[in-house]
């Protein structure tokens, strides 16, 4: 510890301490300001930190007190009082002999810890093992002691002492003599499991020459030697059934893996289970013969006696729906275990609806095919085997493009909600195309025709049909003189072709129309309506 002989000088000084109850009567003087808390910035060996320029710095331990002047910046520094631990009380005292407040810091002492415990590596002839370098390590066994050194990387060893079953501490001691935790290691020697070879009225087996055979049952333990043979026997303590746990023990108390046998007790045979066989609007199936069936149904109780065959039948009390328990019971009132049936209520369903819906309408048979039904049916066209489908909205207008119109042949019915389909109708499209120059029979049927109307009939409101001569139709050569013909959907075309008064160009409706028989392409001059 360094040594401040001006400081203590300063602090014997009788004039000092005048001076100082003086300054310290007069605190509050403006000459006289509290100096600052001295602060610390290091603490080990050195203790060091900050107070104010040139004032004392006072270090208070217990009875004792240490002192150091901080420089003209402020620090200072000491040989740490309290390094191997305790507490002490800094304040500063400038030159006026005013003391500022304290600050308490403690050092706690080093803690000394045990060594560690030593750890096993083998444990057959020799044992060995690590422990820390330098350590002495103390194998006891039967009251006896085993010393081996650990080098310096902490490996040891030694012969090993326990050879047969027992047990042994380990334990490792520092050079200053404290002990680490004792590490204990024991050898049990297996035993064989006992084999049981009869469980009747005596239980006997094999097992280890020599060792106890434990039975446990009962809430009991019976014990019995195994002779030299390693055979034994006891009076069966679960002769009228029961379990029990069954190991063997040597004289040094290890003990074999244990096993568990047991006996069941013959009990009086109960009746079979009733299998069913039917249950419809009758209920069957089988027993054993002249049983009792007993049958719990609807708060009811049933009973059918099986046959000489065992089989038995009776009406089903829950045909329409339900549960039933069922037993079968012998002449001695022994009864099986019940069996539960159930059986489905059958549903109630609802009536066909029996009523018709009327064919949907085909207004417009152009790129889109329109027309109207009963309102929110379902609309289905099929055409080239396939199935087209839409709706009608709640005004009964349905809409949806054209699978035949660039010719072809659809039929349509309407479906509701419940799966009725109204009739089927028929349509057909039959493109219409410029004839050929020589007017040869193409893929489609194509017909022209010049349609005279007369306007001053039209003017007068009459309502005209004109006709058309399906001869003179075909005859037309020139492509000029024709217009396209709209003809009535599904009208079955004799000869002339009735069409209604409107205004016809520019439409193109399907119709029907007979087949033309042709050995080979001819002008239209020689078809055959």
């Amino acid at each position: 510890m360094k040594q401040h002989r001006g400081l203590d000088h300063f602090f014997k000084n009788s004039s000092w301490q005048n001076n100082h109850q003086y300054m310290h009567a007069h605190r509050h003087d403006q000459n006289a300001a509290v100096p600052s808390v001295p602060s610390v910035t290091e603490f080990s060996s050195v203790l060091a930190g900050t107070a104010d320029a040139k004032s004392w710095v006072v270090i208070s331990v217990g009875q004792a007190q240490y002192r150091v002047k901080a420089d003209v910046q402020g620090n200072w520094s000491i040989d740490n009082p309290i390094q191997d631990g305790g507490s002490a009380a800094i304040y500063s005292v400038n030159q006026f002999g005013v003391r500022s407040e304290d600050i308490q810091i403690a050092q706690l002492p080093a803690l000394i810890l045990p060594p560690k415990m030593p750890e096993i590596i083998e444990s057959e002839e020799y044992l060995s093992g690590t422990a820390d370098p330098g350590n002495t390590v103390i194998v006891t066994h039967n009251g006896q002691e085993y010393i081996a050194i650990a080098d310096e990387n902490g490996h040891w060893s030694m012969l090993n002492p326990l050879v047969s079953a027992g047990s042994m501490t380990i334990t490792a001691v520092n050079a200053a003599g404290m002990r680490s935790y004792d590490l204990v290691i024991a050898k049990i020697s297996t035993l064989q499991t006992p084999v049981i070879i009869e469980n009747d009225e005596v239980l006997s087996g094999t097992g280890e020459p020599n060792s106890i055979i434990v039975i446990k049952a009962n809430d009991a333990d019976y014990r019995t030697l195994v002779d030299d043979l390693g055979n034994w026997s006891i009076e069966n303590p679960i002769a009228n059934g029961g379990t029990a746990e069954i190991y063997a023990m040597n004289q040094y108390g290890s003990t074999s893996v244990s096993i568990a046998i047991a006996k069941i007790a013959e009990l009086p045979i109960q009746p079979s289970f009733p299998s069913v066989t039917e249950s419809g609007a009758v209920l069957a199936g089988t027993a054993d013969p002249h049983a009792i069936i007993i049958i719990q149904a609807n708060d009811t109780e049933y009973r059918v006696i099986a046959d000489d065959l065992g089989n038995w039948r009776i009406d089903n009390p829950i045909a329409n729906g339900g549960v039933l328990s069922m037993i079968a019971q012998d002449q001695f009132g022994r009864q099986s275990p019940e069996i539960l049936l159930a059986e489905p209520f059958a549903p109630v369903l609802p009536e066909t609806p029996q009523y018709a819906i009327a064919a949907p309408m085909v207004l417009v048979n152009g790129d889109m095919l329109e027309g109207k039904s009963a309102p929110n049916l379902k609309i289905v066209i099929k055409a080239y085997d396939q199935q087209f489908e839409t709706h009608a909205n709640a005004g009964g207008y349905w809409k949806i493009e054209n699978p035949i119109k660039n010719g072809g042949f659809a039929s349509i019915y309407a479906e509701d909600r419940y799966g009725v389909h109204s009739v089927e109708i028929s349509i057909a499209k039959i493109a219409v195309m410029p004839l050929a120059p020589e007017n040869d029979l193409s893929d489609v049927l194509t017909a022209y025709a010049d349609v005279q109307t007369e306007t001053g009939h039209q003017d007068q409101g009459v309502n005209l049909q004109a006709s058309i001569d399906v001869d003179s139709l075909l005859r037309a050569d020139p492509v000029s003189e024709a217009q396209s013909v709209w003809l009535e959907p599904n009208a079955i075309l004799e000869l002339d072709a009735v069409l209604p008064q409107q205004e016809v160009q520019n439409l193109s409706v399907s119709f029907e129309y007979r087949a033309i028989e042709l050995d080979a392409v001819q002008p239209a001059a020689h078809w055959v309506a």
